[in-house]
């Protein structure tokens, strides 16, 4: 059964949830009809992901009612409305590790035909299930990582997979929780394309998308709502919102170019082409981009402000690294990848999703062992030591996917650091350090983990990394999942961080997010280091730009 043109397939009527006593949702009401695509926005905590929740059956809601296909909802769980035809991917990506790409498709679709306790005789012997779930692969750009385990892709593939698998589903309805966070302008372009043809391909009839990149919202919607604090800020056509100075101010931030808080943010080039959304309106001109190769550029790394850490005895450098390579399951994944990163600076390292970014910081902090190369920490071989030690030694690294305790409150979370490295400075200093640059958590200090906001758990990964008092904060891609609103805060912080005399190396995929306070800035494409000097230069140098989708 489908719904006619025009009906409204998934409706809120006046929905509420609560999170003890936080309201998360107040009276909130929506329609979305065949043949939309209605994108929501709002700044970090503003009750997204919870909506997205109680329109999908992952949480019921504390009062209000929640129609799919004219059927009251309360009572069936996702596994339910999934098999009804309304399924969801998440923003913070959930996926079998221990599964391969083809394999965790594989099962989506057996799910769908509903073999049930048949799952793995079914991945084993039908053909069709294979044919299918193929067919999604390659529809999402996974079709020759389909023997790959899901735990080795990079996160944007991950993200990716996670997307995938609910179009497997064949949904009549998907809800998508920011789906291009953590990648590249560029290759947001290119996922934003492959929904349109998955949605197109497979009869999807709506779509309802959470995101924060305010050129695909715009792009790609025919319809956006506005949430903040819970409530219903605006709902109207993408001019209308547009328009909406309150909306602007709130949500939509101003255009990044010139912003305090980017070094980098030069408007994209002119677009080449028209989009056409999943709703079969026109979208926006999407940028088609050509790739070339870039020449390395080394110019000499300037000097930055002193530091309490030393370093060796002829460089400031507190980290070196020469040569890494590094190999996974015999991919090469990093070649010769060479940095420095002085104290008191920020040091940017730029790529595309799947270009090395996190593989070069997880092989810093000892999670990976390198194959080639050499990494020192003033001074001094790191290359061999477990995690543990290196932390130790004045290295806090906040990974990509933002880990939190959810069981733990915040103040739990940012606690539980202060036994875990011996340093000089009280415990209560070093929490107030953390609440200092993030003052947010403060006022969230009561709240479990399980009831932040993405961009709010980034804020704590970074604030839990921070209490361990470190020399050198390594940050994986800490302004994923942030309202345009909130990333100039963000990068403030950051620099503040910096101006405390700490090192930071700063893995970003969007190159208009480089910190003002950027004092060296780093291409990666394909694993290895492409560019590496001033980053005003590299925002100039067009064949840089071209590899970084700037």
């Amino acid at each position: 059964m489908t719904s006619p043109p025009g009906a409204a397939v998934l409706e809120a009527v006046d929905v509420h949830h609560y999170y003890g006593a936080f309201h998360a949702l107040d009276g909130v009401s929506l329609a979305l009809r065949s043949g939309e695509c209605v994108s929501i926005i709002g700044p970090n905590g503003a009750g997204k992901s919870t909506l997205v929740n109680v329109l999908t059956g992952t949480l019921p809601p504390s009062a209000g009612t929640v129609r799919f296909r004219g059927r009251d909802i309360r009572g069936l769980g996702p596994v339910s409305l999934a098999r009804l035809g309304l399924v969801r991917s998440f923003q913070l990506v959930q996926i079998f590790p221990a599964l391969t790409v083809g394999e965790t498709l594989e099962a989506a679709v057996v799910s769908r035909l509903r073999h049930g306790t048949r799952l793995f005789a079914s991945l084993a012997r039908d053909r069709g299930v294979r044919e299918d779930a193929g067919a999604v692969a390659e529809l999402f750009g996974l079709g020759d990582k389909r023997h790959r385990l899901a735990r080795e892709l990079p996160q944007g593939d991950k993200k990716l997979l996670d997307v995938a698998s609910a179009f497997a589903l064949r949904p009549e309805v998907v809800l998508l929780d920011e789906p291009t966070s953590g990648v590249s302008t560029r290759d947001k372009t290119a996922i934003m394309e492959m929904l349109v043809r998955a949605a197109r391909g497979i009869g999807t009839r709506a779509v309802i998308l959470v995101e924060h990149d305010m050129d695909i919202v715009f792009g790609y919607s025919d319809r956006i709502v506005a949430l903040r604090e819970g409530r219903i800020l605006a709902d109207g056509t993408p001019a209308a919102i547009r328009a909406d100075e309150a909306v602007v101010a709130a949500v939509v931030g101003r255009p990044s170019a010139g912003h305090p808080g980017f070094r980098v943010g030069a408007p994209s080039p002119e677009p080449a082409g028209d989009s056409v959304g999943p709703g079969g309106s026109a979208a926006c001109r999407v940028p088609r981009r050509r790739g070339g190769a870039a020449p390395p550029v080394a110019p000499d790394p300037p000097s930055g402000p002193a530091s309490r850490f030393t370093g060796s005895p002829t460089t400031r450098t507190i980290l070196r690294v020469e040569g890494l390579g590094v190999s996974i399951q015999a991919s090469e994944i990093l070649r010769g990848v060479s940095l420095d990163v002085e104290p008191g600076g920020v040091v940017c390292l730029v790529g595309r999703n799947g270009a090395g970014k996190t593989t070069t910081l997880r092989t810093i902090m000892g999670f990976l062992r390198p194959a080639a190369g050499r990494i020192e920490l003033g001074g001094r071989s790191i290359v061999g030591l477990p995690t543990h030690a290196i932390t130790r030694l004045g290295v806090g690294f906040a990974p990509e996917e933002s880990a939190v305790f959810g069981d733990l409150t915040v103040a739990e979370n940012v606690e539980l650091p202060t036994w875990t490295r011996p340093t000089a400075r009280p415990a209560r200093e070093r929490l107030e350090l953390a609440y200092a640059a993030f003052p947010r958590l403060r006022a969230y200090a009561a709240r479990p983990g399980t009831h932040l906001s993405g961009g709010e758990r980034k804020m704590l990964s970074i604030a839990r990394a921070l209490v361990l008092d470190p020399d050198l904060l390594l940050l994986d891609e800490p302004f994923e999942g942030l309202a345009p609103t909130i990333i100039p805060q963000i990068a403030e912080s950051i620099a503040a961080i910096a101006r405390q005399g700490r090192a930071i190396l700063l893995a970003e995929s969007n190159i208009h997010h480089v910190p003002t306070e950027t004092t060296r800035l780093y291409v990666i494409e394909r694993g290895e280091i492409i560019y590496g000097g001033p980053p005003d230069a590299a925002g100039r140098d067009p064949a840089v730009a071209r590899a970084i989708g700037a």
